[in-house]
């Protein structure tokens, strides 16, 4: 039994090759592993369960015991969670009924179990292992001869019985012998063609498919490890589905075939298993094809047989044909399992490795070399000590020829290198060999790695603890490679500089002790990199030009080099290193010639241009996981008291960070400010002191041109747009711009911010006014005020589509938009600072074009960086808080720094409550700590009290001199002066409007009041007295509905209706506009229309939203 930790095609291998020396085995005939084998050794006890070849989920580890003997198989016991069962009505029948199995139950030879969801059958080993295979030409020929000798013979035979019957004077009756005479002929000829036409029927069940029947025959071929070659005129045949003239398909020499249509890939691997089963030609498997070679000497071939993708054929290919049709195949196909196939590769591949592989060219090398068995044992002993005195150069063996190791030095034959090699050549291997080699030869601030993985991170990801490694740069985090390779320009004047001090002309010739570490960049898939970054083309140019000088070099590592390596870089690597490619123009791209096109197929095997040997070499494979990171910690020991490596580009922004913290960050300059040159080259940005003026702390900025970062700070009295996706922090960058300003002592006023932002934002006395999308009433009317220029500090606005639709649903459709327009204008010319935040898709909006300076939050895919504006290819980097800031058509990385702690309002503060219990928004403090305010913040303590407007509370209890609240304090109206008529629809309040203004006025002591409700119904005496009154200048209180009035044009209440004050309740209800005389929309209330007592005063032309005190009691 195959050791289980082995991956499953390699057991399901060791298991075909088990069952070949047993005398009984079990095929799996369905399931997920559809056409494994299982060996039962004979004498022995055998636990079917899941592990090694069998990985059926619905199967336990230990499922079924059974117990194999030289004359048949016995069931032990059944002890998996889910049972075992006997599959089919004949296997029924012999367990009288009975699905379920039996302790001590006989399996007998060609029934079938179901465990879990497998089917398994038990068989004998054959005893013929050959496969059949379709006519060749030369059987095809012999057989049509024999076909035409047979009915001349027939023809012959006939002729002489109707002769001899005609003569002898049988007559008629003679010429029945005739049909007799010619069925036996028919069926000698039959028995003689299928003798030379059979071959045996291993692998086949009649027609159909046997997957687990080829299998043993392919183990049995794979074992001897040899081939017999096919005839001179004989080439690979064999059938991809169903034994029949259409399905049968043969590769001739130079063939280059992909088939089409559904069960392709299936039909490719059942045709490649017959060859490699049949031992007619040398096969390489791959994951959608098979090459062949077949022949020896000049008569040598070489075909291939793919399955095309739904993209298309591989470019390789010659011809394409459709799948042939098999009736059934479809259903056939399904018993190939990746189970199967992985056996059936894994044994092609050992069989491979035995025979040295197809073609002559490096035959006689090893298939392995190991990295310590050319380079010896890494031991941190050694390695200290060899860093003690390194090397001048970056030398590494590369591979082994026949004559030893073969060594190549970056800075003597390079200074950069191009490296290809198509997929499973070893190419990654190869890297990690020989980046291990550099490691071990250099002490990390002698050498730096950065290592450029575009496969995901498969390639370096064993390297990245390196103590070398300055990063590893793969395609999941596009933000982070496009700052790092933009970083290379920099690396490159800082070089330059480093060079121009020392007035050395490369970095050979300084000294020990000044020199500049060697800087390795190694990209893995550089093809991909330049697609994805082709600005950072340009960079590598200027690196290929000039990195031997600066101590730089490239190694750029491709599958096809053909049309991705510039000429430029081209020129300048001259260590050009070729594994294994499949098309002759990639080995023509590195090598001049087309000898790695020709390599054998084996992982490892290179050739190196300009190499001192001739000839290919075999890679060394530095092991598998765990030996590699044995390597890499014994480095990393050696490397505990080392210098860290050079790090060309500055540290990564934080992820958090607060105003204090960035203020003091060491490293960090304001964006624009100069940068010096070190002792050492390096850049240095100077440190700042705080002092910005008037100017709030918002940013810290990556400057990757210039190996540093630095801040950028918002001038208050200007506009800041913030586009943001969901949780992206768009609201806490407008905590951090409104705690700033709050800081420098100015007023500032939220709109639409949470209710959790603006609790830390309460203790702070400028606070202004705090309303959201719930009140679109002061939202419009604090908007209004900053379109007028009468709102000074800064407004903030969280969510401007949300904020936007309130106010149009007060003042209708598009209004604000226009009054967002409008604010923006009045803020631009009274001074005032607004900051705006709104989803990414407002980007593109209008009122959003005037806002230049932008803060873009969470635009990591390229459709929503699209919409906020970025320039092409910025994408924003990932967290709460990163982003992209747009200044003066500059596009800079950033992390947007967090408020600090507000202060602490005093123990005994106290919140003023208004009538009616409702908290006012004022709030007062008997202490506030000096810290938290600026030079100006004695405009706030000292100066005017910041504009708070309060909302309208629903319930107004009655009090003494109160009639309504209203105004935008929301403090008690006084008593119009003149006339007063109550306008409302039924149930609005009038009555109680009515009688509280009454009220007001005999607490005031004034008597002659004339009141007269629902005036409008009013009897012919009262109208009359209230037009005495109104002619003598009398005060009259008067109520009506909103519809008579607004339809009445004569008499006392027309006259009073012009002539006193108004309030309207209910305003947004029937035409209460048409009653007034004037849009009321500004005082309406759309959340609470029909609230009793909600309405507006109307005086003098001036509208003044209110909400009269309830009846007293």
């Amino acid at each position: 039994m195959p050791d289980p930790l082995l991956p499953t095609g390699a057991c399901a291998a060791a298991e075909a090759s088990a069952a070949l020396s047993c005398s009984w085995h079990l095929a799996v005939l369905g399931g997920p592993d559809a056409g494994a084998v299982l060996a039962l050794a004979d004498g022995t006890e055998r636990v079917i369960g899941r592990g090694g070849a069998l990985t059926d989920p619905y199967v336990s580890r230990e499922h079924l015991r059974v117990r194999a003997a030289a004359r048949g198989v016995s069931i032990i016991g059944a002890p998996g969670a889910n049972g075992a069962r006997w599959h089919g009505l004949r296997e029924r029948a012999r367990g009288r009924g009975r699905a379920g199995v039996r302790a001590g139950q006989r399996w007998q030879p060609g029934s079938r179990l179901r465990v879990g969801d497998s089917v398994l059958e038990l068989r004998r080993r054959p005893d013929d292992l050959q496969v059949p295979l379709p006519d060749g030409p030369r059987a095809s020929r012999s057989r049509a001869r024999a076909s035409m000798v047979l009915a001349a013979v027939s023809v012959v035979v006939a002729v002489g019985i109707v002769v001899v019957s005609l003569r002898s004077g049988y007559g008629a009756r003679s010429l029945m012998l005739v049909p007799l005479a010619l069925m036996g002929l028919m069926r000698l000829g039959g028995f003689s063609a299928r003798g030379r036409r059979r071959r045996g029927r291993c692998g086949w069940q009649g027609r159909r498919p046997d997957p687990a029947g080829m299998l043993l025959a392919v183990a049995r071929s794979t074992r001897a490890a040899g081939t017999v070659p096919a005839a001179d005129d004989d080439v690979p045949r064999a059938w991809c589905g169903r034994r029949g003239r259409r399905s049968a398909i043969a590769l001739g020499a130079g063939d280059a075939l992909a088939l089409t249509g559904a069960g392709a890939l299936e039909a490719v691997r059942w045709w490649t298993c017959q060859v490699l089963a049949s031992a007619g030609a040398e096969v390489l498997v791959d994951e959608g094809s098979s090459r062949l070679a077949w022949g020896s000497g000049s008569s040598r071939h070489e075909a291939m047989l793919a399955a095309a993708p739904d993209a298309g054929p591989p470019a390789t290919v010659s011809q394409v044909r459709a799948t042939p049709g098999s009736r059934g195949w479809r259903r056939d196909a399904g018993r190939l399992s990746g189970t199967w196939w992985g056996a059936v590769t894994h044994m092609s591949r050992a069989s491979e490795r035995a025979r040295g592989g197809p073609g002559g060219d490096g035959s006689a090398l090893p298939h392995d070399v190991r990295l310590e068995e050319v380079c010896g044992e890494l031991d941190r002993e050694r390695v200290r000590s060899v860093w003690r005195k390194p090397a001048s150069g970056l030398g590494a063996v590369l591979g082994v020829d026949a004559h030893g190791p073969v060594s190549v030095d970056l800075v003597a034959d390079g200074p950069h290198a191009l490296l290809a090699g198509t997929t499973g050549s070893g190419k990654s291997e190869l890297l990690t060999s020989w980046l291990l080699q550099l490691a071990a030869g250099h002490p990390p601030h002698r050498l730096s790695l950065v290592l450029v993985d575009y496969k995901g991170g498969a390639a370096f990801g064993r390297l990245a603890r390196l103590p070398h490694t300055a990063g590893v740069l793969t395609d999941l985090d596009h933000a982070m490679t496009s700052r790092a390779l933009s970083c290379l320009s920099a690396e490159v004047r800082r070089r330059e500089r480093v060079l121009a001090a020392h007035g050395a002309p490369d970095v050979q010739a300084m000294r020990e002790e000044d020199r500049p570490a060697r800087l390795v960049l190694v990209v893995d898939e550089f093809a991909v990199l330049s697609t994805s970054h082709p600005e950072v083309l340009d960079s590598l140019i200027r690196v290929a030009a000039q990195g031997r000088s600066l101590g730089i070099h490239l190694v750029l590592a491709t599958q096809r080099p053909a049309g991705v390596v510039s000429a430029a870089v081209r020129a300048n690597a001259a260590l050009r290193v070729c594994l294994r490619v499949l098309d002759g123009a990639d080995s023509r791209d590195v090598l001049g010639n087309e000898d790695a096109a020709r390599l054998e197929p084996v992982a490892g095997r290179l050739l190196v241009a300009g190499s001192r040997r001739e000839g290919p070499l075999q890679a060394l494979h530095a092991g598998d996981g765990p030996q590699v990171s044995q390597m890499v910690e014994e480095l990393r020991a050696a490397a505990e008291d080392a210098p860290p490596p050079w790090c060309p580009w500055a540290p990564p922004l934080p992820t958090r960070v607060t105003r204090g913290e960035a203020g003091a960050r060491p490293g960090t300059g304001a964006v624009g400010d100069s940068t010096g040159l070190g002792a050492d080259g390096a850049l240095r940005a100077p440190r700042t002191d705080g002092a910005r003026g008037a100017s709030v702390l918002m940013a810290v900025t990556d400057l990757p041109e210039e190996q540093a970062q630095g801040t950028w700070s918002w001038d208050p009295a200007t506009t800041l747009l913030v586009l943001g996706a969901a949780d992206s922090g768009r609201s806490t960058t407008l905590v951090s711009a409104a705690a700033g300003a709050l800081e420098l002592g100015l007023q500032v006023h939220l709109c639409g911010l949470p209710a959790a932002s603006v609790t830390q934002l309460s203790s702070w006395p400028g606070l202004g006014t705090v309303v959201g999308a719930e009140d679109p009433r002061r939202l419009a009317r604090l908007w209004s005020l900053a379109a007028a220029g009468r709102v000074s500090g800064v407004l903030v606005l969280d969510g401007a589509e949300e904020l936007v639709a309130a106010v149009d649903e007060l003042l209708g459709p598009t209004e604000g938009t226009a009054l967002l327009e409008a604010v923006r204008r009045g803020a631009t010319m009274s001074g005032a600072g607004l900051v705006v935040s709104a989803s990414l898709s407002a980007g593109t909006a209008r009122w959003t074009a005037p806002l230049r300076t932008r803060i873009v939050l969470g635009a990591d895919e390229p459709a929503q960086a699209a919409m906020a504006g970025l320039p092409r290819g910025r994408l924003c980097g990932r967290g709460p808080g990163r982003g992209l800031l747009l200044v003066e058509g500059t596009a800079l990385d950033c992390q947007v720094v967090l408020a600090d702690e507000a202060p602490a309002p005093a123990s005994d503060a106290v919140q003023r409550l208004g009538p009616g219990g409702v908290p006012c928004a004022t709030r007062v403090y008997r202490a506030v700590p000096a810290v938290a305010l600026r030079a100006t913040s004695q405009q706030v303590a000292g100066g005017p009290a910041p504009l708070r407007l309060a909302p309208l509370p629903l319930l107004v209890a009655p009090r003494p001199g109160v009639w309504a609240l209203g105004g935008d304090d929301a403090a008690a109206l006084p008593v119009p002066e003149g006339p007063v008529l109550v306008l409302g629809p039924h149930g609005s309040g009038r009555t109680t409007a009515l009688r509280g203004l009454e009220r007001v006025l005999h607490e005031a002591d004034e008597e002659e009041v004339l009141v007269v409700d629902d005036l409008d119904l009013a009897d012919p005496q009262d109208l009359a007295a209230v037009g005495e009154a109104l002619a003598q200048g009398r005060r009259v209180l008067g109520s009506a509905t909103t519809e008579r009035a607004a339809a009445t044009f004569r008499g006392p209440l027309a006259d009073l209706r012009s002539r006193g004050a108004l309030v309207v309740l209910w305003p947004a209800v029937g035409p209460a506009a048409q009653a007034a005389g004037m849009g009321l929309r500004a005082a309406c209330d759309p959340r609470h229309p029909t609230t009793p007592g909600r309405g507006a005063l109307v005086l003098r032309g001036e509208v003044t939203a209110l909400q009269t005190a309830s009846a007293a009691r």
